[in-house]
Order: structure tokens, then sequence, then C-alpha cells
């Protein structure tokens, strides 16, 4: 342990406080905001797709096309993770997190007043392009600087607590932007959503990102960095050269870590309910009402994955998420293929709700995270290694499984038993105390 962690005063309390309970709702709202901002895209994928590309584009390149600018909000947060998370560490928490909410409001508000393809052609699709490379550069800043933010404020025995509250968070927003875009399907005709209604859920987003920024005016930094700005134990040198060279291999397991938590969330949550109605005959407006649900499920995965990790470990509690979940999400994907669930409805959604709840694995990620680094660091090297993750996973994997069930309808299962494989192999190897811990 470091001597800037050694004197945190909010490790010495037993309980959550009032004010621990206030800081944790207040970065998760703003973090729902904020995810919904970055997130609402890929549930109007199928909209956008026909608005932004040329009609007499092969609909599978137009659906590559726009998931890979989907993609590239993940692709961009290496870059703009270490700018965030170089100030982050050098000037504050708390300044970062109103930078980022800031840069996630306005891009959103402007995809939602876009011209499309038949107004100004290409240069539609350039500028939604450019409006999600600013999205992944707040994005970046926004997750580990929230683990961060809640880590240095609670007791140390409730981090997993926070992580999983803050994953909650994430998960209520992705929520809200389910619920959106199923409203708009339900409530616009086809013609209409392909008009107009389509902006409306940009349009919201923008404002409630505003909304958030107002909200977080009402947090302070972090007494961590209070006491190391007042001892004036900013580091003097760059904070990711510091992770690069001191703290190499804790970055690699963390990055390893959230390659996996992020390719099963993609896989199982995002891409799932957009992908399985091609391959199994599940009707896309069903499969909207089904996202509910299971994301509902995942947020209180996040949120009791979290606490079990503050009693059982996060390595224990991570490997028995892994191989339940990779297990059931598997027998999903055959009996619905097979045709079995299309008949039986209810085990339909049981099975798929019990893959969201197992494979939510944010909340013991963000908890992992915090522990790893010293405060010094803490910001750059948590920003370092999960959004390299982030980049590597959402740069891969909706493009590996969009042209994956091109050629085989079992392309989204074996790639999620694989990764679930990988985690659990992950988690026996940090058993017995080999994870590094500095809360």
């Amino acid at each position: 342990m470091t001597t800037a962690d050694a004197a945190i005063p909010s490790t010495t309390f037993k309980t959550l406080g009032k004010q621990d309970v206030r800081v944790l709702g207040l970065a998760a709202l703003g973090g729902a905001l904020e995810f919904y901002d970055f997130i609402v895209f890929v549930y109007l994928s199928s909209i956008v797709e026909q608005l932004f590309f040329p009609e007499d584009m092969p609909v599978w390149l137009r659906t590559l096309q726009t998931f890979g600018i989907f993609a590239i909000g993940y692709l961009i947060r290496p870059l703009g993770g270490g700018i965030m998370a170089h100030f982050g560490d050098l000037i504050g928490r708390k300044a970062l997190f109103m930078v980022s909410i800031l840069l996630m409001a306005v891009p959103t508000l402007l995809i939602g007043m876009l011209p499309t393809y038949a107004s100004w052609g290409i240069a539609a699709p350039l500028l939604l392009l450019l409006l999600r490379v600013c999205q992944g550069v707040a994005f970046a800043g926004e997750g580990p600087g929230a683990t961060t933010f809640v880590a240095e404020h609670v007791p140390r025995q409730h981090i997993g607590l926070a992580g999983g509250a803050l994953a909650c968070g994430f998960m209520v927003g992705l929520l809200l932007g389910v619920s959106v875009s199923y409203a708009c399907r339900h409530f616009f005709s086809e013609a209409s959503q392909l008009s107009f209604a389509w902006r409306l859920p940009f349009l919201l987003g923008g404002v409630l990102g505003f909304v958030a920024l107002w909200v977080r005016r009402q947090l302070h930094e972090t007494p961590v960095f209070e006491q190391m700005r007042a001892r004036r134990a900013q580091s003097s040198a760059l904070p990711i050269g510091i992770v690069l060279k001191d703290h190499r291999r804790t970055a690699l397991t963390l990055m390893l870590a959230a390659f996996v938590q992020s390719c099963l969330f993609i896989s199982v949550v995002l891409l799932t309910p957009v992908l399985l109605p091609r391959i199994a005959g599940v009707s896309e407006i069903g499969m909207l009402k089904v996202s509910i649900m299971v994301v509902v499920m995942t947020a209180l995965g996040c949120l009791i994955g979290g606490c079990l990790s503050d009693r059982f470990t996060e390595p224990k509690t991570w490997v028995a998420f892994c191989a339940l979940g990779g297990g059931c999400f598997a027998l999903l994907q055959v009996l619905t293929i097979k045709g079995v669930l299309l008949e039986t409805q209810w085990l339909f959604w049981v099975l798929y709700g019990a893959s969201g709840f197992l494979l939510a694995l944010t909340g013991i990620v963000s908890a992992m995270a915090a522990k790893m680094f010293p405060a010094e660091v803490r910001f750059s090297g948590v920003s370092f290694s999960t959004n390299s993750a982030y980049a590597l996973s959402g740069g891969i994997t909706p493009l590996l499984l969009t042209t994956g069930i091109h050629y085989s309808p079992w392309a989204i299962m074996v790639y999620v038993l694989l990764l679930a494989a990988v985690g659990s192999v992950l988690g026996i190897t940090l058993m017995g105390g080999r994870m590094p811990r500095y809360l």
C-alpha cells in the first residue's frame, strides 16, 4: 500500500454514511444519463443504416458500416481516455467528471439534428462518424472517472457495492435507451420513424446530458485527491508513464478482465437482441420487449455481483458468474435456434434474463480496477487498461458477430462460451491473493 492510500480518511469508516450514499446516487445518475447518450445509437441502428447510406448498397454492407460507426466510439477510447485521465490525475477527478458529460451531451444533440444521406450525401455519414468520435472520447473519461471517484469516497469494504451501484446506474441508462427505442417503434409508423421520429431519442439524450451536468455540480472532489493536492503528491512525471513502467503487469491483467466483460456485455445484452431475429425467426419488436427485461436483470446482476465481491472477493465471484452465465447463454442459444423456445416463450425469458444477470461483470471489474492502482496514477491506470480493452472489444465484437452469423447461426454462442472460459481461467489465476490491492 502506498503512503497516499494509507492515509485515506474514507477507509476508516465501517459503514456507508449519508454522504457516501449521496455521492453514489449522484454519480450513478450522471453515469446513467451519459450511458444512454452513448448507447442509444445501437438500438436505432436498423433505421440509421437506411438513412445514412445509399439505398442501392447491399443490406449486409450497410449493416457492417453502421456497426463500424458504432465501433469507432470504442476504438477512440484509449486516446481520449489517456488525455482525460492524465488531467484527472493532475488537476482533479471532479473537473474531468464534468467535462466528460459536456462532451457527450453536445454531440448527442447534434446527431439528432444531422441531415441524412438523401440531403447531404457522403457528408452525412462522415459527420455522424465525427460525432461518434466525440462521444467515444467523452465516455472514455466517464467510466474510469466514475470508478475512481466513487472508490475514493466510500469505505474500502464497500468498494464492490460502489462499483456495482455505478454499473447499475449505467444499466439504468441502457434501460432508458431500450425503452425510448421501443416507444419510438411502437408509437410511430415506419414512415414516421424514417422521417423524424428517429431524431427524438438523440434530442432527448442531449437534453438529459445537460441535466446530468447540472446534477454533477453538487459533487465535491474526492478526499484522496484533496490530500494528494495538500501534500503536493501529484506525480510530476506523466501518470501513464508510471503505469507502463511500474504497473505494467497489473494493467495487462485488468485489460484482459475488462476485455472479457465488455465483449460479453456487447454480445449478450446489446447485439443478441439485434442479431437473433436474423438467425432464429424472432421478431425485432419482440426482442426489444425482451431487451428491457434483460437490461433490468443485468442491472441487478451488476449490483449483486459487486456486493458479493465485497463478501467473497472479486476473483471468486468473477469465476462463478463467468462459468454459470456462459452455460446459461449456451442453453438459450441452442434451444432458440432449434426452435424450442419459440413455442415456450416463458423459458426464453427465464434463460435470457439469467444470462444477463450472470454475465453482468461490470460491477466486479469496477471494484477490481479501483483497488489495483495507487492513488497517484489510479485514474490513468484504470483508464488505460479499461479503455484499451473496450476499444478492442467494441471494435472486434460487432464486426465479428455481424460477419459470423452470415456464415453460421452458432457464431454468437461459440464466441460467448470462449469468452466465459477465458474469464474463468483469469479469475482462477487471480485467486489466492495474487490480485494487487491498494484500497
